[in-house]
């Protein structure tokens, strides 16, 4: 930014590569498991499945590396790396952290899931789950409930979800040169899952009620830790929404396409034509905050960008959101 001096960085991403969700070909998927000396002791007989794979591993190094690249200025004292609760995501955070001088790359921060209200709706607020699946059952889809069944009957797992299938055909494509192949039946019903999945999460992020639990605490703690930034008083960086260490000028976390999505609608709900994409493994979503007290936002896909004064952001925030205090 012109006349205006880079002060300090968030970075959300979207873990690297994984395996899928569900147990499936688990001979297959632990050939992709990494072999690592940054990760010495991650091949576990019990944790084949949602695990970053070799290749997640090394494209978050690459990350990691680009990121330094890009942001040189920042010293051991003012960088500090998040996560959420997930082997995937501190695997990712720890691989990114390896090309930044720290004194200590194997502490990642996070909060255990029962207790993030940032980045875990799902596990500590119950309401959440509650309006999930009220909105799943208001836009109930008979077809491809029977194209769930069909999976469900073939792959033997009666409690597959359409989630879970589509999981399996998008970490399939990651591996798509040497992955098993799928029943030819259920290949046909491919592009149907991928296409439905993706408009019915849209959908779900769209819905303001769903979209305050998903982003209400963590756009509070981004505005909170930006505030704190600019801020002589203390008061500021200890309040409920207080995430993000004020003493970090660089800080990296390592999240999910679920935390991101809501973010983004959150943030440019305005840009409907950019939300198209659902984002990649490694997708980075960035807050800048300037000397002139201006704050960037941009994605790593450079089809999201503005920029907004403090007062902007905080408005933005205070105006649109309603953070839930569950008491479920």
């Amino acid at each position: 930014m012109k006349n205006a001096t880079l002060l300090s960085v968030l970075i959300f991403a979207r873990h690297g590569d994984r395996t899928p969700s569900i147990p499936i070909d688990e001979d297959f998927w632990k050939t992709k498991l990494p072999k690592s000396p940054i990760l010495p002791s991650y091949i576990d007989e019990d944790s084949i499945f949602s695990q970053l794979t070799s290749k997640g591993l090394l494209d978050m190094i690459k990350l990691g590396q680009n990121l330094r690249i890009s942001y040189p200025q920042f010293d051991s004292s003012q960088i500090k790396f998040y996560s959420t609760d997930y082997d995937r995501t501190r695997h990712s955070s720890k691989a990114v952290s390896t090309s930044f001088p720290l004194s200590n790359k194997n502490n990642i921060h996070f909060l255990p899931k029962s207790i993030d209200k940032f980045f875990d709706p799902w596990s500590s607020i119950p309401a959440f789950g509650v309006a999930v699946n009220n909105f799943f059952t208001i836009n109930k889809n008979v077809e491809m409930e029977q194209i769930v069944k069909k999976f469900q009957v073939s792959l033997k797992k009666p409690n597959l979800s359409l989630i879970e299938i589509y999981d399996m055909f998008i970490c399939n494509e990651s591996h798509k040169e040497d992955a098993p192949p799928i029943d030819v039946e259920l290949e046909q019903f491919r592009e149907i899952i991928k296409v439905e999945t993706n408009l019915q999460y849209r959908a779900l992020y769209c819905d303001l009620t769903i979209r305050k639990y998903a982003v209400g605490y963590l756009a509070k703690a981004i505005g909170n830790y930006f505030e704190s930034q600019i801020s002589t008083s203390s008061a500021k960086t200890s309040n409920p929404y207080s995430y993000f260490d004020p003493k970090a000028s660089f800080s990296f976390i390592a999240c999910h396409d679920l935390n991101i999505v809501p973010l983004q609608k959150f943030f440019f709900e305005e840009q409907e034509d950019t939300m198209l994409t659902w984002p990649k493994y490694g997708y980075q979503l960035i807050f800048e905050l300037y000397s002139n007290g201006m704050i960037r936002i941009f994605d790593s896909d450079l089809k999201l960008n503005k920029v907004l004064s403090m007062n902007d952001l905080l408005t933005l925030i205070d105006t649109n959101m309603v953070v839930v205090h569950d008491t479920s």
